[in-house]
């Protein structure tokens, strides 16, 4: 499976709708889709046991920079100091 140079590709599957999906013979390859996330692509990698993880065929630099991904909140405050 090839996914090379798909600017505006940001999910792979829909996996409550099919939830099957396997590759049979070979590896996947993903470089150069902009708006990707990894963890995305690594979703898919667990559900077909993808045995080769290398960044041969799956860039961690070239994926998912364009796209704000694996978004956790934050906790803040701030401290108000009045003057009368």
């Amino acid at each position: 499976m090839v996914l090379y140079e798909n600017p505006n590709l940001q999910t792979i599957w829909d996996w409550n709708e099919k939830k099957y999906f396997k590759i049979l013979n070979g590896h996947i390859f993903f470089h150069y889709n902009n708006k990707l996330c990894l963890s995305v692509i690594k979703e898919l990698q667990n559900k077909i046991n993808a045995s080769d993880t290398s960044k041969d065929f799956v860039s961690t630099e070239s994926n998912g920079y364009k796209h704000t991904c694996d978004v956790k909140p934050m906790e803040s405050y701030s401290k108000v100091k009045f003057i009368c």
